[in-house]
């Protein structure tokens, strides 16, 4: 009998066949006919050189009902119940007692993707099966291919996040004490020669402090994205409604000043890292109140869906174009001048990274008749930190606690789903059928 002793993984694996004859002459014979068919074919006399080959790398197996009763079968059963997600290696299967006799039965339950051929087999149809097999089995190794192309991007991916966190981190961090010194120069500058220095001079200091004061804000909004990712992710019971209070107590005087009018909805208690959640109320609000040209009117509502809420900050401000909403969630994304809005174009980013760091999503929306609605999403989370959603029944949204106007927003309807599960790899039929 010719047995193939591979060493290592054969140069196309998906392609090679494995057989394990009954007898020397019926390996003799099968061997040559599926060579003289064009199959790389590799011989085993017993069933643990036969799992030694398929871990070496295979595209299809075929055995006789003869293997079934060897005791041995349990461990090519085991090799084909420890395939990874990617592998369901195709089984040929010949029997003469049809697909009723028991070695049949065990080979359909325990060795996964099997075929079924009659004993004594026609040479064309095993040639066929074969080759449908190996279609098969290569489309499952592309997948394989596919996933490891996948993966390895994303650690790519990965590593180069965290470096350019890290070098934001660095350099903001090293970048304040240069700047601090420019700023106290240039303040004894003022103090101390303005006389000297006239109203050019006086001008050109004035213009140096300011370039540097918006630098410094610049600077400590970067610390802020990138600490982040540096600061513990700790998750904790966060009563909402709670923490907006607290973020219009921060901006008390700006909303005075403009004589904003808030309108929130109920808001819920969930577990959340409170100091994000904080941070995230307050970039949104304070963006509503900075860029409108009118009297501010800012509503806030949430509704509960399967495994998270989704949450609306509405606006009726100046708007953003269809054709930037995306780009407003950049780092250092501006879409006006400084002169007319101020800011460092950061927030929106910050506001990102925290509903991502919460297995959410953040988007914007037109709001009728003008103005902007952010709608943000926040999966349940569990107390251990690990931001694994998890799944609770919808409740009712509660009717709305209004501080001033009584209209209050449509209720947001949960992102529709596909009950479609993901297409499967095609599959031989288990009655020998092929596709």
């Amino acid at each position: 009998m010719h047995v193939v002793k591979a060493t290592g993984h054969a140069p196309n694996e998906e392609k090679r066949v494995v057989l394990l004859p009954p007898t020397a002459t019926d390996a003799a014979i099968s061997e040559r006919i599926l060579r003289q068919a064009g199959f790389d074919v590799a011989v085993a006399p017993d069933i643990p050189t036969l799992c030694r080959l398929v871990l070496q790398g295979a595209g299809a197996v075929v055995i006789t009902e003869d293997a079934i009763s060897d005791p041995d079968i349990e461990s090519f059963r085991a090799i084909v119940a420890s395939q990874p997600v990617w592998s369901d290696l195709p089984v040929i299967l010949m029997v003469s007692g049809g697909p009723d006799s028991p070695s049949a039965a065990f080979a359909l339950e325990r060795l996964g993707n099997v075929v079924l051929l009659d004993s004594p087999v026609r040479i064309n149809n095993l040639v066929a099966c074969l080759r449908a097999a190996l279609r098969d089995r290569t489309r499952q190794y592309a997948t394989r291919r596919y996933q490891t192309e996948l993966l390895e991007q994303a650690q790519r991916l990965w590593n180069s996040n965290k470096e350019l966190e890290q070098f934001a981190y660095v350099s903001s961090h090293d970048l304040k004490e240069p700047l601090r010194k420019i700023l106290n120069y240039a303040q004894l500058l003022e103090s101390r020669f303005a006389a000297q220095l006239g109203q050019d001079g006086a001008h050109f200091i004035h213009m140096i402090s300011d370039g540097a004061d918006r630098m410094r804000n610049l600077i400590e909004s970067l610390l802020a994205f990138s600490r982040l990712t540096k600061t513990e992710y700790k998750i904790e019971p966060v009563d909402l409604a709670q923490t907006v209070a607290n973020v219009l107590n921060d901006l008390e005087v700006s909303i005075r000043e403009k004589e904003a009018v808030i309108k929130i909805g109920r808001l819920p208690s969930l577990k959340a890292n409170a100091l994000q959640m904080h941070q995230l109320f307050q970039n949104l609000i304070s963006n509503a109140l900075k860029f409108t040209d009118s009297t501010p009117r800012i509503t806030i509502h949430v509704d509960r869906f399967i495994g998270g809420h989704r949450f609306a900050v509405e606006d009726n401000g100046i708007g953003i174009e269809p054709e930037y909403r995306e780009k407003v969630f950049n780092v250092f994304a501006r879409l006006h001048g400084r002169g007319r809005y101020p800011g460092t174009g950061i927030g929106l980013a910050i506001c990102k990274k925290i509903v991502e760091m919460h297995g959410g999503k953040i988007w914007v929306e037109p709001a009728a008749p003008h103005g902007t609605r952010f709608v943000f999403t926040i999966m349940d989370q569990r107390m251990d930190g690990a931001g694994a959603p998890g799944m609770f029944r919808p409740e009712r949204r509660k009717s709305p606690r209004t501080l001033s106007i009584p209209a209050i927003l449509p209720p947001i309807e949960p992102p529709a789903k596909s009950d479609a599960p993901p297409e499967p790899l095609a599959q031989l039929g288990a009655d020998g059928t092929l596709g």
